[in-house]
């Protein structure tokens, strides 16, 4: 580095140093400047009241100026003093007058409530800057003081204004409920479309991409890419559950079930025993004696007397028992539903533990796949089972799939244990139910400025610059202007921005390099 460079540099050090140095003695001063002020403003009034003679006010307020606590100047003079006056250095180039002036600003802004670095670059080094820079361009003139004084107050605010800007401009709806984004997840790895409204939760956003041609047509788009995401969790491909894709499903689950459980016969074990007998007796408890559905009992008896004759159940046996337990697993009755799913997964389980002593394990892992898809296959027919044109169209609902799911067993679901078509639900019901009314007050708040005004201020516009026809012609082009906003709306690079997340609450918007956790925390971000 040359000489004149090396000036430059210790004459930055210096007037920093001296400036940091000011406005550290600066807050250890304030107290007495504040006592003194107090005093000094104590004496007037006393004087202006009659109290004491102008005289006297006078000599009381000399007497705080010879104070050095009362004058405010305690502090700065002795470090002046003991410095041989360094510590008033304020810079010979311009650099180091800058520098003076953000070393004056940091110490007060360190000490703010809050993340000590972001607080020095936002409370210190801009205010500080923008201080300094407003009194060099002042320079000379009467209002100089003033022009620091108001450059420095108003630089943090702006500061926070365009920061929010920014985050704005790089997400507008920045800093969304986690939880909500993952449900959106959950749909997108499932190949179910979601709007930015949606994604972000926003209401208004819903509801203005909602009263799009596009819109309208997503959520079609999505009921079928919904039933086809719940269809494959039974193992079908199909965009709809109509009766003819619920019945091959059936028929082809059956099939499974009916190959891997032939010619096996079952040996009750304890376990199975236990699972039976406690289904069993939840049911006796819950269910009327006169509507209780005797095939359970059944089960259970005739397992309990296998069991301790050491005999096997014959796998016809077996196969008829799955067979009426399937059917009440769709019972309207709760108690006999959740009995009848509870008892067929106890022999299922017996199934399964014997094929295991066979040595049959691949016939294991098919009975485990058809098992799953066969229970997500209940829910699916149930779900289907709704009023409404959509359901006897075979498109699923996002309440009607969630209710079905809840149906065989709320505890499973509420855990998070009721596998992929369980999570599907969830994000379903969290993400793609419609909104709870028509909102035709929220519908126009949310839309902002009407066709009926586009067409105005086309109409207005267009008189300015053409007359009676750029009026005609300006009112028809603000008529589509509402339809040409929502088309834009709904584009895809639209959508990708309006959902974008890179800048939200807690967030990092810079890559992580050297430089970037100074530049976060002067944009008021996540620091490390």
């Amino acid at each position: 580095m040359n000489a004149h460079g090396s000036d430059g540099a210790a004459d930055m050090l210096a007037a920093g140093a001296a400036g940091v140095s000011r406005g550290v003695t600066g807050l250890a001063d304030l107290p007495g400047m504040l006592t003194g002020g107090v005093g000094k403003l104590a004496s007037s009034g006393l004087e202006h009241a009659g109290v004491v003679s102008p005289g006297v006010a006078q000599g009381m307020r000399n007497a705080f100026d010879m104070m050095p606590a009362g004058s405010g100047n305690l502090f700065r003079g002795t470090a002046a003093a003991a410095t041989g006056g360094a510590s008033e250095f304020r810079g010979n180039t311009t650099a180091g007058k800058y520098a003076g002036t953000v070393g004056e600003f940091v110490p007060s802004a360190m000490v703010m409530p809050g993340a000590p670095l972001s607080n020095a670059l936002r409370y210190g080094v801009v205010p500080g800057l923008a201080s300094e820079t407003a009194g060099q361009l002042a320079e000379g003139l009467p209002g100089e003081q003033l022009a620091r004084a108001a450059a420095g107050m108003l630089a943090a605010p702006m500061a926070n204004l365009a920061e929010r800007g920014v985050r704005r401009a790089i997400s507008p709806h920045g800093g969304a409920d986690q939880g909500r984004l993952a449900l959106a997840r959950v749909l997108d790895d499932a190949g179910v479309p979601v709007s930015a409204g949606q994604r972000v939760g926003n209401e208004a956003l819903r509801r203005k991409e909602g009263m799009t041609n596009a819109g309208q047509a997503l959520n079609d788009t999505q009921r079928e890419a919904l039933t086809r995401a719940a269809l494959r969790t039974a193992g079908t491909d199909a965009s709809r559950a109509t009766p003819e894709v619920l019945a091959d499903t059936a028929r082809r689950i059956g099939s499974v079930f009916d190959d891997v459980a032939r010619g096996v016969d079952v040996t009750p074990e304890p376990a199975t025993l236990n699972a039976l007998a406690a289904a069993n007796e939840t049911y006796k408890q819950l269910a009327p004696k006169s509507s209780q559905a005797p095939i359970i009992g059944e089960v259970v008896k005739r397992m309990t007397g296998a069991f301790r004759t050491g005999q096997a159940i014959p796998a016809s046996t077996v196969n008829s028992w799955r067979s009426s337990l399937s059917k009440l697993t769709t019972s309207s009755d709760g108690a006999t539903r959740s009995a009848a799913i509870e008892a067929l997964g106890a022999l299922d389980d017996a199934l399964a533990s014997t094929l295991t002593s066979m040595g049959r394990t691949d016939d294991v892992a098919r009975l485990a796949t058809a098992r799953e898809q066969w229970r997500n296959f209940l829910a699916i027919q149930k779900a289907a089972t709704g009023a409404g044109e959509n359901a006897a169209a075979g498109i699923l609902s996002p309440s009607a799939l969630r209710n079905a799911v809840v149906q065989q067993g709320r505890s499973s679901y509420a855990q998070g244990a009721r596998g992929e078509l369980g999570n599907l639900a969830r994000a379903g019901e969290g993400i793609l139910r419609p909104l709870p009314n028509s909102g035709t007050a929220q519908n126009i708040q949310a839309m902002g400025l009407p066709g009926l005004g586009w067409a105005s201020a086309g109409a207005g516009l267009g008189s300015l610059a053409g007359g009676p026809t750029g009026g005609a012609l300006g009112a028809a082009a603000g008529t589509v202007m509402p339809g040409l906003l929502g088309m834009a709306r709904m584009s895809r690079p639209a959508q990708n921005w309006l959902a974008n997340q890179t800048v939200g609450r807690g967030t990092d918007i810079l890559p992580r390099n050297a430089l970037s956790p100074v530049l976060a925390a002067l944009l008021g971000l996540k620091e490390d």
